[in-house]
C-alpha cells in the first residue's frame, strides 16, 4: 500500500490494484476536536472517491474520539453518500481501545445500516484486510 496522506490525526494509503483504502487513526485523536476530525473524514472521502475504492479497512484502535449523535448524522449525510457512490462494497473496522469511541464508531455504521455495503469488526489489520480481499 501506497501512503497518499499523513497529518497528525491519521494517516491514509492506497492499494490500487485491489481497490482498497486503510486508513490508521493515531492517539493524537484524543485532542482533536469536531471541525478537525471532520477536515479528516473529508481528506478521506476524497481519497476513496478518487481511488473508486471498494474496500475500507479503517483502523480505529489508535481513536479516541467519540462521535456524538449529531456529528453521525452528518457523517450520514456528508460523508456515506459519495463513498457509497465511488463504489465501497466492505468496511472492515479494526476496533478501538476505547469502548466509548468504539461504541460510538459502531453507532455511525448503525446510522448507514441500509447502505448497500458490509461492515466486520476486527481486533487486527491482517483479519480485515484478508476478508477486504476475498470478494
Amino acid at each position: 500500500m501506497k501512503e497518499v496522506l499523513r497529518t497528525k490525526y491519521d494517516v491514509v494509503y492506497v492499494d490500487e490494484k485491489n481497490q482498497i483504502v486503510k486508513n490508521e487513526w493515531s492517539e493524537e485523536t484524543q485532542n482533536m476536536d469536531w471541525e478537525e476530525f471532520k477536515s479528516e473524514l473529508l481528506a478521506l472521502k476524497e481519497i476513496v472517491v478518487k481511488n473508486k475504492t471498494y474496500g475500507i479497512l479503517g483502523d480505529t484502535s489508535g481513536l479516541f474520539y467519540a462521535i456524538t449523535p449529531k456529528q453521525q448524522e452528518w457523517i450520514a449525510q456528508y460523508y456515506f453518500p459519495d463513498v457509497l457512490a465511488a463504489g465501497l462494497k466492505k468496511y472492515s473496522i479494526v476496533v478501538s481501545k476505547d469502548i466509548i469511541t468504539e461504541v460510538s464508531v459502531e453507532q455511525t455504521i448503525e446510522e448507514n445500516k441500509n447502505a448497500p455495503f458490509s461492515t466486520k469488526y476486527f481486533d487486527n489489520q491482517e483479519s480485515a484486510l484478508n476478508w477486504l480481499l476475498a470478494k
